[in-house]
């Protein structure tokens, strides 16, 4: 028998093989498969948004920062410049429309004690209205003085009528 080589054409009565593009696109259409389990090694890997939280905790974000610091104290320059101070009446009126001071007014008019602290605040507030009060000639005192009574229980219209014409000569002056 002679021999033949083996080649790799096919003959006309052999097998037909497909075109090489019609296999690469039914091998594209099939895709990757999808793999199961974890990825090889992610149980020493952390996850990548784990890795990015980790980062922004640890920068620092006075890194990088351009602002100039002084490194020894300058006397000569102001530290800070000061609020600029109310006018007295508006000031007044700031004072008198705050909530905690009209709250804690409430507690003590209603015979509750109030803690140290609460207590402090509130002398303080009021001590600042008093002198509000008298820069701007808003004494409580001459408002008592018009109180006065008689025996009878009513007010003196006299006594009152007096200080109004005294009040009214001061004013003329």
């Amino acid at each position: 028998m002679t021999r033949i080589k083996k080649s790799r054409k096919v003959n006309s009565n052999g097998p037909t093989r497909p075109a090489r593009e019609k296999a690469n696109a039914a091998k594209a259409k099939a895709g990757k498969k999808a793999g199961k389990g974890q990825a090889s090694g992610s149980r020493h890997s952390q996850s990548k948004l784990a890795l990015a939280r980790q980062e922004r905790a640890e920068t620092d974000p006075r890194l990088g920062s351009k602002t100039p610091i002084a490194l020894f104290v300058d006397s000569t320059a102001p530290a800070k410049p000061a609020a600029k101070a109310l006018a007295p009446d508006v000031e007044l009126a700031k004072l008198e429309a705050d909530p905690r001071l009209n709250l804690l007014l409430e507690r003590t008019e209603a015979g509750e004690t109030l803690k140290p602290k609460d207590q402090q605040w509130l002398d303080t507030t009021l001590d600042r209205i008093a002198d509000l009060m008298q820069q701007l000639g808003l004494d409580v005192e001459e408002d008592d003085a018009f109180e006065e009574e008689n025996a009878d229980g009513e007010p003196d219209l006299f006594s009152r009528f007096e200080q109004g014409a005294d009040l009214l000569d001061q004013y003329k002056e």
